[in-house]
């Protein structure tokens, strides 16, 4: 970023600290020396490392000033330094300063499953209608939001924050630094079940997300989703009456049909009112088509021609983690076989499992080629699906049990709750169990077979992307 976004002038008085004499200018805000680039302001925040030991780095990296509780060993003197009682405030009140001199749109995302493909989605379209702000890759925290808020651009047009949560109380505070003028819920589903009772809980504290929102704001709901009638609810009791999306005719905006063709989806739908609507979504995956109806209805909300948007969405793409699709050719096997990964390696639950085996189901890596004599062999690689709570262990049986699963031709299992599943598995199935991803590696470059299409699930903390990231260091990309 190279605009000037703050003078020092400004950081003093966000963050209400004695103005000391100085004419240092910021173009960036960072919280981690490794990616600071020239001109950002550093905030020396402490979690499992204290942020202080970087500052020295940090200097030498360019940064404009660093905001700190003490002066630092192996800083100099002429390196400006602001001393704050609280680096963590310090950033939560620099949000608040740029929050409130702001004056595009500010939208705000969250749910059990796609927000940041949904964040990614509304870049996208906004991008066409003016200049947009959004979170970077999952910035949805207690330090991303305001990290996202704080790095804010005064005159774009909008910004977009994904607000996520782990525990109990985390959205409300985070939907009031943002202050947004629209909110939209994906969808609540089985995710961080370890700090909530139910689904109705799960959807009481994603429903904090209208707590602060603008009087005449925007509140956007999943009518067909579980906990419904505690969002309706608590939109209610903030000032707001919800616009529900889903599956059926009863809500504002709703799917009539959905397929996939040439590892395109297409939609069908009516958003708002506007009776009936057709496009589609340059990815394949009946959950884009769910977040495109939300995103289509939010877009329409800020008066914008909903079906010069939805023209748009055939050239959107899902991202690495996230459902991106990578064609390649093994390295020095001397089969030159083609094969596909389909990275899906971020997150996982009950529900994005289901909707990445359903993606598996339907990619065709033949498609070009029109060559249906060939076969294709559709392989799930899963890892352990993380923070279900007490029933972590039923969770995994029960995939088991879905229809989508007698579509996938071998099913590898990664993790110890991961083997729960694979006891379960038809013999035909089982491909390999293994505690650890690399120790599969091998394995599949043996065993690869032209014209595979490799599908990688699991919560980021099973360590699926390095397997992701060893497959593609091995092969050779084709564009």
């Amino acid at each position: 970023m190279t605009e000037k976004i703050y003078t020092s002038t400004e950081i003093f008085t966000a963050l209400g600290c004695e103005m000391i004499r100085s004419d240092w200018h910021a173009s960036g805000v960072s919280i981690d020396s490794r990616s600071l680039n020239k001109g950002d302001l550093f905030f020396a925040l402490t979690d499992i490392r204290d942020g202080h030991n970087f500052v020295a780095d940090a200097e030498a990296k360019g940064a404009a000033a660093a905001i700190v509780e003490y002066k630092p060993e192996g800083v100099s003197f002429e390196f400006p330094l602001v001393i704050v009682p609280s680096v963590k405030t310090a950033l939560e009140n620099l949000a608040k300063f740029s929050r409130k001199r702001f004056s595009g749109k500010v939208i705000a995302i969250t749910g059990s499953v796609g927000k940041t493909s949904a964040k990614d989605m509304l870049a996208h379209v906004l991008n066409k209608f003016g200049k947009v702000h959004s979170a970077e890759r999952s910035y949805n925290n207690q330090w991303g939001v305001p990290l996202t808020l704080a790095r804010l651009p005064q005159h774009h047009d909008y910004a977009i924050i994904e607000i996520g949560m782990n525990q109990k109380g985390e959205i409300g505070p985070l939907s009031y630094l943002a202050k947004p003028h629209l909110a939209l819920i994906t969808n609540i589903g089985y995710a961080h079940m370890a700090a909530f009772e139910d689904l109705d809980s799960v959807a009481f504290e994603k429903s904090m997300i209208f707590s602060h929102l603008t009087s005449n704001g925007v509140a956007i709901i999943p009518g067909d989703s579980p906990g419904v009638k505690v969002l309706i609810e608590n939109s209610i009791k903030f000032g707001h009456s919800p616009i529900q999306f889903g599956s059926e005719a009863i809500f504002d905006s709703y799917l009539k049909k959905v397929w996939i063709s040439k590892n395109q989806t297409f939609v069908q739908a009516k958003i708002s009112n506007l009776k009936s609507i057709n496009f589609q979504i340059g990815a394949v995956g009946v959950h884009h088509a769910k977040n495109a109806i939300a995103i289509l209805t939010l877009v329409d909300c800020l008066g914008y021609d909903i079906k010069k948007v939805a023209k748009s969405l055939v050239d959107w793409s899902a991202v690495r983690g996230r459902g991106a699709v990578t064609e390649l050719i093994m390295k020095g096997t001397g089969k030159n076989h083609k094969f596909h990964i389909i990275d899906e390696t971020y997150n996982s639950n009950p529900t994005s499992v289901m909707a990445a085996l359903e993606v598996l189901v339907h990619f065709d890596p033949l498609m070009a080629e029109l060559a249906s004599t060939k076969s294709i062999r559709r392989v799930a690689i899963l890892g352990d699906m993380l923070e279900l709570g007490e029933k972590e262990i039923e969770f995994h049986k029960k995939l088991a049990e879905s229809k989508v699963l007698e579509k996938i031709d071998l099913i590898h299992c990664i993790g110890p709750k991961m083997r729960h599943l694979y006891c379960e598995l038809r013999l035909e199935q089982k491909g390999m169990f293994v505690t650890e991803p690399l120790m599969l590696l091998s394995y599949l470059q043996e065993n690869l077979r032209s014209n595979d299409v490799f599908m990688l699930k699991g919560s980021l903390g099973s360590g699926l992307s390095v397997l992701s990231e060893e497959l593609i260091r091995l092969s050779f990309e084709i564009k």
